[in-house]
């Protein structure tokens, strides 16, 4: 499958798309449906986009026959840039915003990756994520690999979380989402 599939991100894109979660949140972290529309134009404006609609940037063909990734943020932002990408290199994503409903999602559907942020809303349900995550890998003899990611810069919650079996650890630094992509290309390609 990863044949079919060619990873292209260019990098006009990639900087505009990762500022449009910077540049619609506001009053700590609620969205106006008028900065996201602005946002958009730019984005459309700069990668010249003008007559195209920005979801078909992210079309692919097949979806059923896709390797699936399920992405865990509570921030919209976040899943709606993860998923763009995600399904620029051939993934078909789910995206889930609490811990509830993520892990009701993974035992329905066959997921080969899982990108959770590990404060949803706080690191306690982060870890509590992660456990049970785990533990559902392991009774069902699973292959699925779980990154965490997070702006946290504390060493402590990397090594806490490849104890508990994270398969990778990101810290959410310039060029985060790109490093990402490249990673999980090469998880689907193994």
């Amino acid at each position: 499958m990863s044949n079919k599939y060619t990873y292209e991100l260019d990098e006009e894109f990639l900087k505009e798309f990762f500022l449009l979660g910077e540049c619609t949140i506001e009053d700590y972290g609620k969205i106006t449906s008028d900065s996201f529309v602005l946002a958009l134009k730019r984005i459309k404006t700069l990668c010249n986009f003008e007559k195209k609609d920005i979801s078909q940037y992210s079309k692919i063909e097949d979806e059923q026959n896709l390797d699936k990734v399920l992405l865990i943020d509570d921030l919209g932002v976040i899943t709606y840039q993860l998923e763009v990408l995600f399904k620029r290199i051939g993934f078909s994503p789910i995206v889930s915003k609490e811990i509830y409903d993520a892990i009701d999602k993974f035992k329905k559907n066959k997921i080969k990756i899982v990108i959770m942020d590990l404060f949803i809303p706080t690191e306690r349900e982060g870890f509590i994520l992660l456990d049970e995550l785990v533990k559902i890998i392991k009774y069902n003899n699973l292959n699925t690999k779980i990154g965490i990611i997070t702006a946290s810069n504390k060493k402590e919650y990397k090594t806490t979380c490849l104890n508990k079996g994270a398969n990778f650890y990101m810290e959410k630094t310039d060029n985060w989402q790109k490093t990402l992509m490249e990673l999980c290309q090469n998880t689907q390609e193994n």
